[in-house]
């Protein structure tokens, strides 16, 4: 019935279900992608089912997650509401149709990173809604002799960025994860942003670390923030970094991006 409907009424955004009797979410996503693409929200279960499915839909092409209450006391009056609000007002501004031009152009050859030799060098990069195709699309082409860690910071709800590490470890050259505390950045490895954790990098003992403990500032929205990580690799003087902010609304990782290049460690 909602596939015939979009043959005869305008559609903003739509929310799926992963699991919906007849044909479940990930099937309707996929024909709704091909007739009629549209920006996409997956509701999906806290389970690591769910999680692999969601990350499924999110390469077909839905850009974003709500995660409904495993239990009926998990739920919280409001929290539900305002979350799927916040998320349908932002992905009423997605166009789909440049999300997916932008995966299609990201074949052949990298351009060469305009790197200086004598600092040390990390790569870190933010991305909200539409990022996991986008992420999969640039370490997927990454080789196994990258000489440089990567951090990544993907607004994404728990338990989902230790099940997108996961996914990315096993199609990619380099090594992917979810953040460490309190471990120490190797070349050639990515590390993800756990959820519901800022991610920040500080220099101990001639060495790049990651730590994930950093408290919430009041009125925080991002938990992980781009610009918390940015920031953090802006107060450390002998490195350079190559930040990107990939896609996505609202502007986390403005001010940290201000903070590299002001600080001098962003060429």
């Amino acid at each position: 019935m909602a596939l015939e409907l979009l043959d005869r009424i305008h559609v903003d955004v739509m929310t799926l279900d992963i699991e919906m009797p007849v044909m479940d979410g990930l099937e309707t996503l996929i024909q709704v992608m091909h007739s009629h693409p549209l920006p996409v929200i997956m509701v999906s279960s806290h389970t690591d089912k769910g999680a692999k499915k969601t990350l499924q839909a999110m390469e077909y092409g839905a850009i974003d997650v709500v995660l409904k209450p495993s239990h009926p006391k998990d739920y919280q009056k409001g929290e539900l509401e305002q979350q799927l609000i916040t998320k349908l007002l932002e992905a009423s501004k997605v166009d789909v149709k440049k999300l997916r031009a932008i995966s299609k152009r990201m074949t052949g050859q990298l351009s060469p990173l305009p790197l200086h030799a004598p600092k040390k060098t990390i790569i870190a990069i933010g991305t909200s809604t539409g990022g996991p195709r986008a992420l999969q699309a640039i370490l997927t082409r990454l080789p196994n002799t990258f000489p440089f860690p990567i951090v990544i910071v993907q607004h994404m709800p728990a338990p989902f960025t230790k099940t997108f590490a996961d996914r990315l470890h096993g199609i990619t050259s380099i090594g992917v994860q979810e953040a460490v505390h309190d471990k120490k950045l190797e070349s050639g490895r990515a590390y993800i942003a756990k959820a519901g954790a800022h991610l920040t990098i500080e220099e101990k003992g001639g060495g790049l670390y990651m730590f994930c403990d950093a408290p919430p500032d009041p009125g925080e929205y991002h938990r992980p923030s781009v610009n918390r990580l940015f920031t953090s690799l802006s107060q450390i003087s002998n490195v350079q970094v190559m930040a990107f902010v990939l896609t996505g609304m609202g502007s986390d990782g403005k001010e940290g991006a201000k903070s590299l290049k002001e600080n001098g460690n962003a060429p």
